[in-house]
């Protein structure tokens, strides 16, 4: 009868230490959302690095490249809007796109400031300027993992704000947060307009 009162106690002290830490968890979450709003953010969202793994290949998982990480900060930039455009009246689409990549990098070097500044480590990862292959996983993905949108038939990450006119960036952090569950339905139907 001890044996079975000792174990009853050592169970609800458990259950209270991973409700203690699953609030913690959802504490962090909300503060880091915050965060992201106050950045003017509205395309985010974060998923798990073992979830996104298990669809990558070997050498492309988050896991291989990040070994400490545990979640991934997806966040997207709508292309230039028209104010942007209106610096470059006469310039050229790559001096618009520049200012888009720029603005992609400085949110994500807050971001992986904030992160530190809580006491956890987030990686810098430059996701233009050396090729596609230059973060190591495929952004589109992780997008779609987040919940931030799907995969259309073009290949390319859809959101519901900016459809697939942004620029993705992500932060690999070993921060845990809670991940969304749900995912994004593709709208494609039978169209197949940007496939023409």
């Amino acid at each position: 009868k001890s044996y079975s009162v000792r174990q009853s106690c050592k169970r609800m002290k458990e259950e209270r230490l991973v409700s203690s830490m699953n609030d913690q968890i959802a504490k962090q979450t909300r503060a880091l959302e915050q965060f992201m709003a106050s950045l003017d953010m509205d395309v985010f969202g974060f998923c798990s690095v073992e979830a996104l793994s298990k669809r990558e290949r070997p050498g492309r998982r988050p896991c291989d490249i990040w070994p400490e990480a545990k979640s991934l900060i997806f966040f997207a930039v709508g292309q230039a809007d028209s104010l942007s455009k209106s610096w470059c009246q006469e310039a050229l689409v790559g001096d618009i796109v520049a200012i888009t990549i720029n603005e992609l990098s400085i949110r994500a070097l807050k971001i992986c400031r904030y992160i530190r500044r809580q006491g956890e480590k987030a990686y810098y990862v430059r996701v233009h300027g050396d090729g596609p292959l230059a973060v190591g996983i495929r952004l589109a993905d992780v997008g779609e993992e987040a919940g931030c949108g799907y995969i259309g038939k073009n290949s390319m990450l859809i959101t519901h704000k900016y459809g697939p006119r942004a620029n993705l960036g992500v932060v690999p952090t070993t921060m845990e947060l809670l991940y969304n569950e749900r995912k994004v339905e593709s709208r494609c139907g039978n169209c197949t307009m940007c496939q023409k």
